[in-house]
């Protein structure tokens, strides 16, 4: 054993030591990470923020006249072919009736007894019983290629963030304005992009309005088209 005590090193010299160590593999690790994020976000999977949407049914007046009697009310539930309210048209001796077309829910009443409408006046909405799409939006640029039946993840933003598994059920073949409900918010500007209706899930509880992450478990970058060329020919340019 040596009766002599080591030299300390300074701790100057201890980090730079531990820095050339191990530097180069924290460097490669963030470079890593960042290059899978770049890949999942191209090519793997894609979230979005989409809308659980059902049949909402807006009764208007086929002509001008005024309100004679009104039934429905806000909450209300309906039978199909159900009597809602009665309108007096301009020159008619007798009123006609407003039948619900749908079984389902009145959401909004616009008008009462008494009151006068135009042609096509909003008279009440109502909505279909339950949920029976979710409707989701691919905003511009479009950096991924959803098919029809990819599995989607659905996860809900209530407590508990519960999820389940649903499909695509359709896509749409050109660019519509995204719905507002969907877009960050104070996010004034139309925004264009690809509607992705979805199935409801079973097993996951979700209200029409409600708004959900879907997640589309597989997709792909889209496909290049290559420039379509004029055949070739050794035939003199026409004058």
């Amino acid at each position: 054993m040596s009766q002599y005590e080591p030299i300390p090193t300074p701790s100057l010299n201890r980090m730079r030591d531990l820095a050339i160590r191990f530097l180069p593999f924290i460097f490669f690790g963030v470079a890593l990470i960042f290059v899978l994020v770049l890949w999942s976000q191209r090519f793997g999977t894609a979230i979005v923020a989409a809308e659980v949407d059902t049949i909402k049914v807006r009764l208007t007046s086929p002509g001008a006249g005024i309100v004679a009697q009104m039934s429905a009310r806000d909450l209300t539930e309906v039978a199909q072919g159900q009597v809602l309210g009665q309108i007096f048209l301009s020159g008619a001796n007798t009123p006609i009736d407003i039948k619900a077309p749908i079984k389902g829910t009145v959401s909004i009443v616009n008008l009462q007894p008494g009151e006068f409408v135009q042609p096509g006046q909003h008279l009440l909405t109502i909505n279909a019983p339950k949920a029976d799409r979710i409707i989701a939006f691919l905003r511009q640029p479009l950096s991924v290629t959803v098919e029809t039946n990819t599995q989607v993840r659905i996860r809900s933003r209530s407590l508990g963030q519960k999820t389940s598994l649903a499909r695509v059920t359709r896509i749409g073949t050109e660019l519509v304005p995204i719905r507002k409900s969907l877009l960050p918010a104070h996010h004034d500007l139309d925004e264009l992009g690809l509607p992705i209706f979805i199935s409801v899930p079973d097993g996951l509880t979700i209200l029409p309005g409600e708004i959900v992450d879907a997640t589309f478990l597989s997709t792909k970058a889209p496909a290049e088209v290559a420039p379509v060329l004029p055949p070739a020919t050794n035939a003199p340019p026409k004058k």
